[in-house]
């Protein structure tokens, strides 16, 4: 069994190797790393491990940031479901007129130019004032309160 001191010692064997500007073989490096007592095997084993579950962290921590950000724009369109539609009508006019600021303007007047006044349906409607808050929610700095 290796001891603590066995580990740094190689890990500072292994260091100044790589610090050095020698061209070598990847068997010529393997074969170098073994002569100053370096288990390659272990260490590429270790370091496999290491990358594989820091690649699964961010996996886990995209698809919560995911699951999140539909969680809560499910919960927007339930909210806004219940509004009666002359008020999701007021808040796209109040977007639009920039009271929400800018973004949400820009949003709002982009889709109602890209419709024509009669050709939205209640749905269409709700489910663009989802969108807008979504995308609100989304880009608020995490440090404003």
């Amino acid at each position: 069994m290796t001891t603590t001191n066995e580990h740094a010692e190689s890990w500072v064997r292994l260091l100044s190797f790589l610090e050095s500007e020698e061209t070598l073989t990847i068997q010529e490096i393997e074969a170098r790393l073994k002569a100053e007592g370096v288990d390659t095997d272990a260490f590429l084993s270790r370091m496999e491990r290491t990358v594989r579950q820091s690649i699964q962290a961010e996996w886990r921590r995209e698809a919560e940031e995911e699951r999140k950000g539909l969680s809560l724009r499910q919960n927007s369109l339930l909210q806004i479901g219940a509004w009666p539609i002359s008020q999701v009508r007021a808040w796209l006019q109040n977007a639009m007129s920039g009271d929400f600021g800018p973004q949400a303007q820009e949003m709002a007047c982009a889709y109602h130019r890209n419709k024509e006044d009669g050709g939205l349906s209640d749905e269409d409607l709700r489910s663009w004032v989802a969108d807008i808050q979504s995308v609100l929610a989304n880009s608020r700095d995490p440090h404003d309160t």
